[in-house]
C-alpha cells in the first residue's frame, strides 16, 4: 500500500500531535461521489477523523453516511496521506468503497451552515478540480493543503483503475453469492449485518464474550459460540485480510459468510464455531440438518 507525505511550509521540526481520519472513494457509473458546500463551493471526498474505539474502517462508513446519507462497504484501503502541518501531523486512510444501501445524513452544525450535500460528479472533473490546489495558495491555506490531498488521492487511484488486473491492484473477492454477503454497520462495530436468501440478519457480538448472535429482525435466530468479536471482523473484512478461529485456521470472508450459511441452514439455536466450520468446509450442512 502506498504512502504520500505533504509537507506544509508552516510544519515545525517535530510534530507534536496526530490526528488520523479516513476518506472513501466511491465510484459508480463512471461518476465519483463527493461532498459540496453550497455556500463556499468547496469540494471534499466523504471522510472525517476517527473517534474513540473505531478503527479507520469503522470511521469511513460512519462518515460516508453522515455526510452523504449512503451506507458504504469498504473494499480495500489503497493509500495514506500524512500531512505536516504547524505541530501536527494528519493521517488519511482512504478507502475504496462501494454502496450497498441508503441510511440518514447527520451533519454537524457547521456543516449545516456551509451547506453540505452529496454530488456525484466524473472523475475527471474531480480531478480537474483539485487540480487547482496551487490557486488558493494565497487566498486559502485549508482549501489548497485539503485540495492537494485529494488531488494526490485520486491520482493514485486513477493510476490502480488504469491497471486493474496487475499484481497488488486487484480489489479482494466478494463471497460467492450462494452464501450470502456482509454489510457492515456504520454506527457500532458490534454491529454487521448478513444477507442471505433474501433475508438480512444482524450479527452482534460482545467484547468479553465469545460468541456471535445471529437475529433475525428482534428474534435470536442462532448462538455462535467460541466466535469473533464483529469489531475484529470489520476490521479485517474490510481490508481484504482473515480471522484466526480457536482452531487455529485463517478465516476470510468469503468462507466465514459459508460457515453462517450452513449455520442458518441447520436450523440449530446454538452451535460451537469450530464444529460449523468443520462441516461448513465438508459441505454436510444436510447430514447435520438430519441430526438434529
Amino acid at each position: 500500500m502506498k504512502k504520500i507525505e505533504i509537507l506544509g511550509d508552516n510544519r515545525h521540526e517535530t510534530y507534536t500531535k496526530i490526528r488520523e481520519g479516513s476518506r472513501a472513494v466511491i465510484e459508480r457509473d463512471g461518476k465519483l461521489l463527493l461532498t459540496y458546500e453550497t455556500v463556499s463551493g468547496w469540494w471534499l471526498l466523504p471522510g472525517g477523523g476517527l473517534e474513540v474505539g473505531e478503527t479507520p474502517a469503522m470511521c469511513c462508513v460512519r462518515e460516508v453516511e453522515e455526510e452523504t446519507g449512503y451506507i458504504v462497504r469498504p473494499l480495500r484501503k489503497f493509500l495514506v496521506i500524512n500531512e505536516y502541518y504547524e505541530e501536527y501531523r494528519y493521517v488519511s486512510n482512504y478507502f475504496i468503497c462501494e454502496v450497498v444501501g441508503t441510511g440518514n445524513m447527520h451533519l454537524t452544525e457547521q456543516e449545516v451552515r456551509r451547506g453540505v450535500e452529496p454530488a456525484w460528479i466524473p472523475l475527471s472533473e474531480a480531478l480537474e478540480e483539485f487540480s487547482k490546489h496551487a490557486t488558493y495558495a494565497a487566498v486559502n491555506e485549508e482549501k489548497r493543503g485539503s485540495y492537494q490531498r485529494e488531488y494526490a488521492a485520486l491520482s493514485e487511484y486513477s493510476a490502480l483503475v488504469e491497471n486493474e488486473g496487475s499484481e497488488g491492484t486487484s480489489v479482494p473477492e466478494r463471497p460467492e453469492s450462494p452464501y450470502g454477503t456482509l454489510e457492515y454497520t456504520t454506527v457500532d462495530g458490534s454491529v454487521m449485518y448478513y444477507n442471505y436468501k433474501e433475508r438480512r440478519y444482524t450479527l452482534t457480538s460482545q467484547p468479553y464474550e465469545p460468541l456471535i448472535y445471529v437475529e433475525d429482525g428482534e428474534t435470536l435466530t442462532c448462538i455462535l459460540h467460541m466466535a469473533f468479536n464483529t469489531e475484529e471482523l470489520v476490521d479485517a473484512f474490510s481490508d481484504g485480510g482473515t480471522v484466526k478461529a480457536v482452531d487455529g485456521v485463517d478465516y476470510d470472508e468469503k468462507t466465514f459468510c459459508k460457515i453462517l450459511a450452513t449455520a442458518l441452514d441447520s436450523k440449530r439455536s446454538e452451535l460451537d464455531y469450530t464444529y460449523a466450520a468443520k462441516l461448513a468446509g465438508e459441505g454436510k450442512a444436510k447430514k447435520w440438518q438430519n441430526e438434529k
